[in-house]
C-alpha cells in the first residue's frame, strides 16, 4: 500500500487531563506499555496551551479540577468545534455530571479507581473509530482540493463522468 495524501495516517494521541500526578503518570505509562502516544496535562489551561488539533486522538478527562472544570473544558472544545472525542473520569461522579456530559458528547465514563483493562480497551475503540474519521475527513480535503484546482472545463468534464456519461458522448 502507498503513501500518500490519500493513505497518510497521523500518529493519534490520548491527552490525559488530571490534577492528581499519580493519575496522570499511571495513565501515561499504561496507555505507553499498550503502544500509544500519551500526552499528559495538570489541567485545563496546561491542555489549552499546549494543545494543537493536528491528527487524531481521544482525551482522559477528569471531571473536578481545580479552575476550569472538566465540564468547563468540553464545553469550551465543543463550541471551538474541535473534534476530539472525551472519556470523563471521576472518583465522584453522579448521575446529573454524567447526564451532562454524554449530551455534551462525551462518548464514555470511567469511575475511578478504574479497571486498566477497561480503559485500554475504552481507549483503543474510541481511537479507531477517530482515526478512520480523521482519515476520511482528510480525503475529503483532498478531492476538494483537487477538485478546485482544476479548470471550469475539466471540472465540467469531471461532473459528466461522476454522472455516468460516456467519454465518446461527453
Amino acid at each position: 500500500m502507498g503513501t500518500g495524501p490519500m493513505t497518510e495516517q497521523a500518529q493519534a494521541i490520548v491527552h490525559v487531563v488530571d490534577d492528581e500526578p499519580g493519575i496522570r503518570e499511571l495513565l501515561t505509562v499504561l496507555l505507553s506499555s499498550v503502544g500509544h502516544t500519551v500526552r499528559a496535562y495538570a489541567n485545563a489551561d496546561d491542555f489549552l496551551e499546549q494543545f494543537k488539533s493536528d491528527g487524531p486522538g481521544c482525551m482522559l478527562l477528569d471531571v473536578r479540577m481545580p479552575g476550569r472544570s472538566g465540564l468547563q473544558l468540553q464545553e469550551e472544545l465543543a463550541a471551538s468545534k474541535v473534534d476530539l472525542p472525551i472519556i470523563f473520569m471521576s472518583a465522584h461522579a453522579d448521575v446529573p455530571t454524567v447526564i451532562q456530559a454524554m449530551k455534551l458528547g462525551a462518548v464514555h465514563f470511567v469511575e475511578k479507581p478504574f479497571n486498566h483493562q477497561h480503559v485500554i480497551d475504552e481507549v483503543n475503540a474510541c481511537l479507531a473509530r477517530h482515526s478512520q474519521a480523521w482519515l476520511t475527513n482528510k480525503q475529503r480535503e483532498t478531492f476538494v482540493s483537487l477538485f478546485d484546482s482544476l479548470t471550469e472545463r475539466q471540472r465540467q468534464v469531471a461532473r459528466l463522468i461522476v454522472t455516468g456519461v460516456s467519454s465518446k458522448e461527453i
